[in-house]
């Protein structure tokens, strides 16, 4: 039982110290690569550059996220002519923050000497963005687009030309350039308004003609003939006023599209419409007092009574009727006789 004892208490004694030892050798790992950081970048600085090279790489090694470290190695290995080296290096340190001016023109170095012209175009996008920035940035930029080819850096390829474009120093081919540009990506508007913008400057521009056209040709098909009988009429080449002879054609038996008609109100919308509006104050109610009409002379026609109709005659009346004048005749008699 203490022999047991005895095992158990070795065993964990063994374990402890294997903790202790590898929590030790972590630190003295982590305390290296903080010296060979330190080092490394005084090695850089006081020229040795090979051996920096080899000390900077144990560095970022233990030390990943040491942007300083990475931009160190990655100027070390550009001024030994290491330039994919330099330029996977310079990739860690920009990933990690973005750099100035400096930093970017020296990764663009390190791409250019590796041949890694397409992963310029990022880099010089940045450049070319900035406030400090100037028309060559804008330049390379567009180089390396068209290098690479338009259709794979659309955006890229747009902002160089709308940055070329801008101010007196424009050039008038990059005008044309952007003008396309925005024709090809349906932003007919903006193309619309590049295009009568060189046609002020050069009004006989059969190209310019032919990109106002093609600009209108949805909206308006009759305005668009005319732009392209234009472009033909202005044009050097044969083939390209045929061209053009054969679009106007083709518009002006375009019959313009109808405005759209407005769809009914619906009652409900103009109800809720009504509804929703604020309402003004009523005004307040006068209430009117009737005035007395005026007496109306109305004339009165007598109207006649309606004739009795006929009836039949009665001889039992008509006898007694005439006895009864009799009497009164016999009774008036004897009454005047008796006066006297």
């Amino acid at each position: 039982m203490a022999f047991q004892h005895v095992i158990s208490f070795t065993a964990v004694t063994f374990a402890i110290s294997l903790s202790l030892g590898a929590d030790a050798k972590g630190a003295s790992a982590a305390a290296d690569a903080k010296d060979a950081c330190k080092q490394g970048r005084s090695q850089y600085a006081a020229g040795d550059v090979v051996k920096s090279i080899k000390t900077l790489s144990h560095c970022v090694e233990h030390e990943p996220r040491n942007r300083e470290a990475w931009t160190a190695l990655a100027n070390a290995n550009l001024e030994s002519g290491k330039f994919a080296a330099a330029a996977d290096a310079f990739a860690k340190a920009e990933g990690i923050k973005t750099g100035d001016d400096a930093f970017l023109t020296a990764y663009l170095s390190a791409l250019e000497g590796a041949g890694r012209s397409e992963e310029q175009i990022p880099i010089l996008r940045i450049l070319a963005s900035r406030k400090s920035s100037d028309r060559k940035d804008s330049e390379r930029l567009l180089a390396a687009v068209e290098a690479s080819g338009p259709d794979r850096h659309p955006d890229e390829y747009l902002f160089a030309l709308q940055s070329l474009s801008e101010g007196p120093k424009a050039d008038r081919y990059q005008v044309e350039k952007l003008a396309a540009a925005y024709l090809k990506r349906g932003q007919l508007e903006k193309a619309e308004a590049e295009y009568r913008g060189l046609l002020v400057k050069s009004p006989e521009s059969g190209e310019d003609w032919a990109g106002l056209g093609a600009a209108l040709a949805p909206a308006d098909p009759q305005a668009a003939a005319e732009c392209y009988r234009k472009a033909a009429l202005y044009s050097s080449q044969a083939a390209q006023r045929e061209g053009y002879v054969t679009e106007q054609q083709r518009l002006a038996k375009v019959t313009p599209a109808p405005a759209k008609a407005k769809p009914p109100e619906d009652p409900k919308d103009a109800a809720l419409a009504v509804a929703a509006a604020p309402s003004a104050p009523a005004a307040p109610v006068v209430k009117e007092v009737p005035k007395p009409a005026a007496p109306v002379a109305v004339t009165t026609t007598p109207i006649a009574a309606p004739a009795a109709a006929p009836s039949k005659a009665d001889p039992e009346k008509e006898r007694l009727a005439k006895e009864k004048a009799a009497r009164d005749a016999e009774i008036a008699r004897k009454a005047a006789e008796a006066e006297k």
